[in-house]
């Protein structure tokens, strides 16, 4: 089973598991990519893990219930580029906010296969945001989750700078399912303030 590990070391001899299974056992570490961070060191590991089969099981979510975006939401970049979030890689510094920029450094979820359930939101001014109903989204000056956000909620448009009313809500099925992290914790996607996560820490 393939899943990212990040670590605050040169090694990944140790460190946090992302998304590694509770009865994971052991591990070869493989495409390991560096990058100095503001005077530290970020590594980020990529592990292929052997699952024990006399563990039980835990309980699996399903995918689309997980806080994701769809293929096509689309991140501006600090070189001025925009991308897919299928085109986005780990180390692309993309905007978390109004003229702020922050590297990507993980997947959550990383799948280009497969059809999903996201909420769409639509503002007055015509941008759309489609998320999982678990992502949070900033509506009226706080972090809601996508399933909770109401008609009239006021969503932050970054390239206008201002808070914009949701006009339209309703539920669609599209490709892919994808979750970039941030370091800063924040993404913009497709113009609109949304975050990597799912809990107000």
């Amino acid at each position: 089973q393939f899943v990212y590990r990040a670590y605050n070391s040169t090694s990944c001899a140790s460190g946090t598991g992302i998304g590694e299974p509770s009865n994971s056992v052991a591990g070869t570490c493989s495409n390991i990519s560096v990058e100095g961070i503001g005077g530290a060191v970020q590594v980020t590991c990529s592990v292929f893990v052997n699952v024990s089969s006399s563990a039980s099981p835990s309980p699996s979510k399903a995918p689309d219930s997980d806080p994701c975006f769809p293929a096509d939401g689309v991140l501006s970049l600090e070189n001025g580029l925009q991308k897919r979030m299928d085109e986005l890689e780990i180390g692309d510094r993309v905007q978390v906010g109004v003229n702020k920029y922050s590297d990507v450094y993980f997947f959550g979820h990383k799948l280009a296969r497969g059809t999903y359930d996201f909420v769409q939101l639509v503002l007055e001014n015509g941008r759309k945001l489609e998320l999982s109903k678990s992502h949070l989204v900033w509506a009226t000056k706080k972090w809601k989750r996508g399933e909770d956000v109401k008609l009239g909620d006021l969503l932050l448009d970054v390239v206008e700078n201002r808070m914009v009313p949701v006009a339209s809500i309703q539920m669609v099925k599209k490709s892919g399912l994808f979750n970039p992290h941030t370091l800063q914790g924040d993404l913009v996607v497709n113009g609109v303030q949304a975050s990597s996560y799912t809990e107000i820490l």
